[in-house]
């Protein structure tokens, strides 16, 4: 069965699965899934621990009986298989599958793989292990998601934020949620009363927002203009190569401008791109975005350094084009400074 990270508390009191396969790329969030299930386990008897690493080379003939093999002192276990790079190849997945029809009763299997794309969710090893125990896939938090995920942590510590304090702690913290959740904790020790004031963000939280071009790209498709105008500019300061951000702008507008009414967008993307892209063909329609693309190409020129120009003063115009309002009158390729 599948859990969000913010069932899983509620999924693991009904009971524990032979099975926990965790999945994506916030490493807080996977943590505090593993964290709940090894706590979980212990609470049920399973008091050894065991930890493989998948790596170059690992023998995963040896998998299965390792599992199906009793414990020196017959406790029962937790094998946590750790998988960085969410890939066990044909040999691991066999031994996964195999694993999965026939579990070992004393045995809870907790798989961490890291972030998974859509290929590896479909993949026959995962929907094997996903069907018989509980698979948790974690999203990163982003920008509009943040707020809520601020106040909820805050609760549990029985403080309230207000609203200029929780705008001031998203903007500096964005993109990094590890930084949060040290801000949080930090915030819960200094704060003098039951309410987290602007006043004391300032005095404690530093900037350490993290901006990467999917979060730019989502911004900019879903017509967000002063965000795409902040991460653009957060992107330039970190360094950002500008090939990287025309490469995910055009990976986006070309999806919007191929899309055909009443079609579904490809399956397996992650709910945040997939609302933006939503979002887009709510906007404007395909020959729209088929013209910012069709600029996008002379900026891929201009990177190259194969035409003249001031590369970033039209990229900064081509997003703010594909940020705006659509005008079915009007050019659907204004140029402009973003406000």
């Amino acid at each position: 069965m599948k859990s969000g990270p913010e069932q899983l508390d509620a999924t693991l009191q009904r009971g524990l699965a032979p099975i926990y396969v965790i999945g994506g790329d916030e490493p807080l969030l996977a943590e505090e899934a593993a964290d709940a299930v090894r706590a979980r386990a212990r609470q049920a008897g399973f008091t050894e621990r065991q930890v493989m690493f998948v790596e170059p080379g690992f023998d995963w003939s040896a998998f299965g009986g390792e599992l199906a093999s009793r414990s020196l002192f017959g406790d029962r276990r937790l094998v946590e298989l750790r998988i960085p790079g969410g890939k066990p190849g044909e040999p691991g997945a066999r031994a996964l599958q195999a694993y999965a029809a026939a579990p070992a009763p004393d045995v809870l299997l907790l798989v961490l793989c890291g972030a998974l794309d859509g290929t590896a969710r479909n993949s026959k090893w995962y929907q094997a292990l996903e069907k018989v125990g509980v698979a948790v896939q974690v999203w990163p938090v982003g920008a509009a998601e943040l707020p809520a995920w601020i106040r909820g942590r805050l609760a549990r510590a029985r403080l309230r934020i207000d609203a200029d304090a929780l705008s001031l702690l998203v903007e500096r913290t964005e993109g990094h949620l590890l930084a949060a959740h040290q801000a949080l904790a930090q915030l819960a020790l200094l704060a003098s009363g039951e309410t987290v004031d602007e006043a004391l963000v300032l005095a404690t939280v530093g900037q350490q927002a993290r901006f990467d071009v999917q979060a730019l790209a989502e911004a900019a498709i879903a017509g967000d203009a002063p965000r795409t105008r902040r991460v653009l500019f957060g992107l330039r300061e970190e360094g950002l190569e500008t090939p990287l951000i025309l490469w995910a702008m055009a990976r986006e507008l070309r999806l919007l401008a191929s899309h055909r009414p009443g079609g579904a967008l490809p399956g397996g993307l992650p709910p945040r791109r997939r609302k933006a892209l939503e979002r887009g063909l709510r906007r404007a329609p395909p020959d729209h975005w088929r013209g910012l693309l069709v600029r996008g190409v002379r900026l891929d020129a201009l990177a190259k350094g194969m035409l003249p120009g001031a590369l970033w003063t039209e990229l900064v115009d081509w997003t703010h084009a594909i940020a705006r309002p659509y005008r079915a009158s009007g050019d659907p390729l204004p140029a402009g400074k973003m406000s």
